[in-house]
């Protein structure tokens, strides 16, 4: 939620400081200006917003944190079923090899 913000903004004081820093008095209005309409626009964030956006990056950091943590878990157990899966046929071929060798043998032996 943001607030309105209105900031005080003396000019010529800001145009003085400048020309007293050596700032030609175009120059110091120029700048004197620009100051003041980045004040007005109210494109600032102040700490509160800042705070503000902090948590809400926290949050949604720990949201993400949680999601990636879950999709992990479920694809462990996805691996673990297809590796048990992968373990059964590497057995049952094993045993097929070994039914076709004893078979060969009694036929030609």
């Amino acid at each position: 939620m943001r607030v309105s913000k209105t900031i005080m903004l003396d000019t010529l004081t800001v145009a003085r400081t400048l020309t007293d820093a050596g700032f030609e008095p175009r120059q110091a209005d120029a700048l004197t200006a620009a100051i003041r309409q980045a004040a007005e626009a109210g494109d600032h964030a102040s700490r509160t917003d800042l705070a503000e956006l902090r948590a809400e990056s926290r949050s949604d950091f720990t949201e993400f944190r949680a999601e990636v943590r879950s999709e992990i878990a479920e694809f462990r157990t996805d691996l673990a079923g297809r590796d048990s899966r992968l373990t059964w046929r590497f057995a049952g071929a094993m045993l097929a090899q070994t039914g076709l060798i004893a078979a060969l043998i009694r036929l030609l032996g």
